[in-house]
């Protein structure tokens, strides 16, 4: 059971289009590998999204200095090697989110081999509430040729696909522009369709305020992140507290104390704390833990190959958020194909671990070097 050898990589595949944000665009899905190897015979396999573009850095890190420590360590250990990789997340003159994505992948490989010797899936080995949830499609990129409607016919297609749900991209124009966006999608696609709305951080606290008056007939699930960065803990919580319309953050924090600090200010009713920003799993599982003491749900944004094991574990789990083909193609080749999506409905993998294995050919054919 102890750990033999670390194999990391950092891949990059070019998307056929470029999907815009209110303040950010995607030209490639990016993302890091790791293969731990034991003594026993297993390996634990998994991978992460790379949003920042720092994969060939992340690798290095996961593959070299923290491989290098834990070679012999007993890879059941999780929270003791958690607490041993915490200080490379420590170096005041280092990127922190180098160390905190390569701390993650570690971490979520490691629970990888635990799933696998108790020849159960994570999401079995956390709880197993259910085995299937409602999956809703992040869309409704920005495209300055569309006209409003065309957000809705471009809804009403991925509902005929098999979509339960839209996770709607919003912050990048007015919010009487946004709302217009959703009331298209909400008439073309009826009321049991999900919508979700996610600023990333677009507005300000009156824009955020405006368009939750805008949009208050159309049941949204939540508004993402509506605010920006500089005081969005106290913005979150001042919308929270003047509106009824739930709402979702914790993506952005660095920690589980960041996800608690939010919860302790009645900031969310939803926690999407991200498992590769905060160092892995552990952390995540430890806020999950919070979060269903204080009544609220959790979330996963970003990497819905985590996401199918996470949800469906826990009772406070909140709808699967996944990505277009087009614009997540690793998900659909290594974990689930576009026909598993039925019904607004999408299942857990059937193996054990994180339930999929990493196709080594496809690796060599996108690997990019530090």
């Amino acid at each position: 059971m102890k750990i033999e050898r670390i194999t990391t990589h950092a891949i990059q595949v070019p998307l056929p289009r470029v999907f815009y944000g209110s303040n950010y665009a995607y030209t490639h899905k990016k993302a890091m590998t790791i293969e731990i190897e034991c003594t026993d015979g297993l390996t634990g396999q998994a991978y992460l999204g790379d949003d920042f573009g720092l994969g060939p850095a992340v690798a290095a890190m996961a593959g070299g200095t923290m491989a290098d420590s834990l070679v012999g360590k007993d890879s059941p250990a999780i929270e003791t090697i958690w607490q041993s990789l915490r200080p490379f997340a420590r170096n005041i003159l280092g990127d922190r989110r180098v160390a905190l994505h390569a701390q993650a992948l570690i971490d979520i490989a490691l629970w990888d081999l635990a799933g696998k010797r108790a020849g159960q899936s994570l999401g079995e080995l956390w709880g197993n509430h259910c085995t299937s949830r409602p999956v809703i499609v992040v869309g409704s990129y920005y495209d300055a040729e569309k006209q409003v409607a065309d957000y809705g016919v471009e809804a009403k297609g991925l509902q005929d696909q098999g979509y339960g749900g839209l996770k709607m991209k919003i912050g990048g124009l007015s919010p009487a522009e946004d709302a217009e966006r959703v009331k298209a999608v909400r008439e073309a696609c009826g009321q049991t369709f999900i919508i979700a709305a996610d600023a990333n951080q677009g507005w300000s606290l009156s824009q955020s305020l405006e368009f939750t008056d805008l949009v208050q007939d159309y049941d949204l699930l939540w508004l993402e992140e509506p605010v920006h960065w500089e005081n969005d803990r106290a913005e979150m919580a001042a919308i929270k507290a003047a509106r009824p319309l739930p709402i979702c953050g914790g993506q952005s924090e660095l920690s589980f104390e960041g996800a608690k600090a939010l919860m302790d200010i009645d900031a969310i009713d939803y926690c999407n704390l991200h498992a590769g920003y905060v160092g892995g799993m552990t952390p995540w599982l430890k806020m999950a833990d919070l979060a269903a003491q204080r009544g609220l749900k959790v979330a996963n944004t970003g990497e819905p190959q985590l996401s199918l094991q996470m949800m469906t574990a826990f009772a406070h789990g909140s709808p699967i958020e996944v990505y277009q083909q087009e614009r997540d193609p690793l998900f659909y080749h290594l974990v689930v194909k576009p026909e598993d999506i039925v019904g607004g409905q999408i299942q857990r993998p059937l193996g054990s671990g994180w339930g999929y294995d990493l196709d080594q050919d496809y690796i060599k054919d996108f690997a990019v070097k530090a």
